[in-house]
């Protein structure tokens, strides 16, 4: 199989990923960009980095590099972690 061919099976398991959890999951429940996070927050992208890195927030993987969000999930989490820290 030639290095194109590979990219391309690789390319539509992604794919095909991503259109399964996207379509299992409920309207309310879209994944969402960390700029599209931020703004609905009121926070700086790199403040919701920091969460994701501190596993203060869930995320979704959809790829080796591509991360979203659900908002309701993220919501949840930042109120349990405020409770914890208090």
């Amino acid at each position: 199989m030639s290095n194109g061919a590979e990219i391309a099976i690789a390319t539509a398991g992604i794919t095909h990923l991503f259109i399964k959890i996207f379509t299992t999951m409920k309207t309310d429940d879209k994944l969402i960009t960390r700029v599209e996070l931020a703004a609905r927050l009121g926070v700086s992208p790199s403040t919701i980095y920091n969460y994701q890195r501190w596993n203060w927030i869930r995320f979704h993987r959809v790829g080796p590099r591509l991360v979203r969000y659900v908002e309701s999930e993220v919501r949840k989490d930042l109120a349990n972690q405020s409770t914890i820290a208090e």
